[in-house]
């Protein structure tokens, strides 16, 4: 499989969250890698955004520190792909519960983990790993076309990022044949419900205040 499109490694201040994901971060800046060729800070306003939140979609400014109004359909497409547990069997991402959506080779993944980790948040979770056959940077591309190779990538980024491989346990995987590359447009990404509405918070933030109130 060909890598579609090279990954940007893209630094957001406040402002750049404002116009590019419609929701600001009032005390540092969050960190995300795209997928698409072009950085999400370069999106202004009168662009309509093409970030994970939803192709064609206006962001919807809400009063959670962090979290803006997820595209109903880009969620519905989440839910419905079938991805892999870690006994390789066929499962849907659950409604239920968030959703972390992260690359084994992301380092602001890597720091998702360590946060939620850290602040006993990472089991409020599901956490959903996503391959696109692509590495970091120049790093050339590992193609993933089996459950044990991906648990074996995600073992290993559990370990890098300083947490038991045994967390690694309930990992859902998106492997690149199920489809949950097309439905994914950046990592990290949380997806929360509330009220029943779902909410994104883009990329990682180092704030653990954001995190434990997108969680609670």
């Amino acid at each position: 499989m060909k890598l579609k499109s090279k990954w940007q490694k893209v630094l957001l201040g406040a402002s750049s969250l404002v116009l590019a994901a419609g929701a600001g971060y009032a005390g540092g800046t969050a960190a995300v890698w795209h997928r698409t060729g072009q950085a999400l800070a370069s999106v202004n306003a009168t662009v309509t955004p093409t970030n994970g939140i939803g192709t064609g979609t206006t962001p919807v400014t809400t009063g959670l520190p962090g979290l803006t109004v997820a595209d109903a359909k880009w969620v519905d497409g989440i839910l419905k792909t079938p991805v892999h547990d870690a006994s390789g069997h066929v499962v849907r991402v659950s409604a239920d519960r968030p959703v972390l959506v992260v690359a084994y080779w992301c380092p602001y993944c890597h720091k998702a983990l360590q946060l939620l980790d850290q602040n006993h948040l990472l089991d409020k979770v599901q956490i959903l790993a996503v391959f696109f056959n692509s590495g970091e940077g120049d790093q050339k591309p590992v193609e993933v076309t089996s459950i044990e190779q991906a648990k074996a990538l995600m073992a290993k980024a559990f370990k890098d990022a300083g947490l038991p491989e045994s967390k690694a346990a309930d990992v859902l995987y998106g492997l690149p044949s199920d489809g949950m590359d097309n439905q994914i447009q950046a990592v990290p990404d949380l997806l929360v419900q509330k009220q029943g509405k779902w909410y994104v918070l883009k990329g990682f933030v180092p704030d653990v205040h954001t995190w434990q109130q997108a969680l609670s």
